[in-house]
């Protein structure tokens, strides 16, 4: 997956796109979950993002982060970037406490989504790391 690519689903995925949101939207499914307070499978949509943010570290930091000179990373972020993913994390943290607080979902589905949002959360800090060669790699060490 290339940059701009990576951009444009990151964004979908905020809910900030100009596209129609659906379903396979991480922000969308959100709202649905929180409309008809029934749970629906959120890791996958993570997973998608940790793939664009797999493209988005490449873009920032080289092909291989870890073996890359600072000096050759970019030094400022895109605004849209840093607002779609800021926008993931507040509003993913949000749902998260509300499903905590709310009746009616089971534990297991409650832990899926903290653990969704916390991906995303470390996959970001990764990111802006810039050392790191595979984000999803390191998300996996250090999920909780």
């Amino acid at each position: 997956m290339d940059y701009p690519t990576a951009l444009e689903q990151l964004l979908r995925h905020a809910g900030l796109a100009k596209s129609k949101p659906t379903a396979a939207d991480f922000q969308y499914t959100l709202y649905l979950i929180s409309d008809k307070k029934k749970f629906v499978p959120i890791q996958p949509l993570a997973d998608d993002i940790l793939a664009c943010l797999e493209a988005v570290n490449q873009h920032l930091n080289g092909a291989q982060p870890a073996g890359t000179d600072d000096a050759d990373k970019a030094q400022m972020l895109d605004r849209p970037l840093v607002y779609a993913v800021n926008s993931l994390l507040t509003t993913g943290k949000k749902y998260a406490a509300w499903m905590a607080a709310e009746s009616g979902f089971e534990a297991a589905q409650v832990e899926e989504m903290r653990r969704a949002v916390q991906s995303i959360e470390l996959g970001w800090n990764f990111v802006l790391a810039g050392d790191s060669n595979s984000i999803r790699k390191e998300v996996a060490t250090w999920l909780d």
